[in-house]
């Protein structure tokens, strides 16, 4: 926030302003995500909602301020399911995946007291990671109500038109995300962009040295996933912006590993297309060989099935071994891979090619 805020505007650029109980938009580009014909399903998108400021705030309000006064949630996309619900209401988004627009309307509370306030946009992706957040500052003219100061307003419910996609396209996730507020007779929208980067759980075990013991799916042995070859049943054809190919030369044990040639934020996608994969009583741990075609920090490892927790990984050109714990690292759901499953994404702006051997299951 600006301090004076009126500092950040201008007669072309003005500060939003509406009145007390007035029905609002916000819009935002879909920057490729979301389920449909043209994508799949399992695109994720955990929350969707609008908060308040106190009135007339003379610092930025912390998160906890904001999140005690939340006064829209627009509506909840449910993961496995194409409802361009959530962040997702974007129509036409197979047209153009990265720039088609997004929105939700709702009304503001009818109580709130003239002044200024800041209003966040606040979607979260991933089960468990950080959200992205965009920040506005809007004024309210004349009052209806004896006002707002905390979080005393009433929430108002979001409403959503039915949207239909055509043609192709793929998807991938967002660094940053803009919301952008609209009105009738203001044909300059303002827009404030932030880039939010995604929580981690846990520190990655790394070694490089001896490859895992694999063995015979069941209790007491690995399940392998991907040795030389994928597991009958698995599947990477749900992966995005990415293309997925095998490699004879250099392979961290045995002859053949997979190789993955990310764009920014694209994703490799093993799923199991026959049988979901219990894992409860049998499998406590996930184990798999990375490395990458330049040092980076911007690869994460998430279940796209339900996971609540994503665990991100520092890579460079060598062969790394990780082994994490599939409830405490991954939040893992009751059955994995059901049918799709583990993620391998690249999280950041630059393209990477991911190498990836010995994928399996330990007891």
């Amino acid at each position: 926030m600006t301090n004076p805020p009126s500092a950040a505007y201008s007669s072309r650029y003005p500060m939003a302003t509406y009145s007390a109980g007035e029905r609002i938009c916000l819009i935002w580009p879909s920057k490729n995500h979301v389920a449909a014909s043209c994508t799949n399903p399992y695109i994720p998108d955990t929350a969707l909602f609008v908060a308040l400021s106190p009135v007339n705030p003379s610092s930025d309000p912390s998160e906890a301020v904001f999140l005690s006064n939340v006064i829209a949630n627009l509506t909840q996309h449910q993961n496995g399911v194409i409802d361009f619900k959530g962040f997702q209401h974007c129509p036409a988004f197979c047209n153009n995946m990265d720039k088609s627009m997004c929105s939700q309307c709702f009304n503001l509370p009818s109580n709130l007291q003239a002044g200024r306030y800041v209003m966040l946009w606040y979607w979260i992706f991933n089960p468990g990671s950080a959200p992205y957040t965009s920040c506005m500052d809007i004024n309210i003219s004349g009052s209806s109500g004896s006002g707002v100061t905390g979080n005393s307003a009433t929430t108002a419910a979001a409403t959503t038109t039915t949207t239909t996609t055509t043609t192709a396209a793929t998807t991938a996730a967002t660094t940053a995300t803009s919301a952008t507020t609209a009105t009738t007779g203001d044909p300059t929208p303002k827009t404030t962009t932030t880039t939010a980067t995604t929580a981690t759980t846990g520190s990655p075990a790394t070694t490089t040295g001896t490859p895992a013991t694999s063995g015979s799916s069941g209790s007491g042995s690995a399940n392998v996933i991907f040795g030389d070859s994928l597991a009958s049943g698995f599947t990477t054809a749900w992966s995005w912006s990415s293309s997925v190919s095998t490699t004879n030369s250099g392979a961290y044990q045995g002859s053949t590993a997979l190789v993955v040639a990310m764009q920014p934020w694209g994703g490799l996608q093993i799923g199991q297309a026959t049988t979901p994969v219990q894992y409860q009583g049998i499998y406590t741990k996930l184990s798999f060989a990375l490395k990458a075609s330049q040092a980076t920090d911007q690869v994460k490892v998430w279940f796209s099935s339900g996971g609540s927790k994503s665990y991100a990984v520092s890579l460079d050109t060598n062969w790394k071994v990780f082994t994490v714990d599939l409830v405490n690292d991954l939040g893992a759901p009751p059955t994995i891979f059901n049918p799709a499953g583990l993620v391998f994404q690249n999280n950041g702006p630059a393209a990477i090619t991911l190498t990836v051997d010995a994928l399996e299951l330990l007891p």
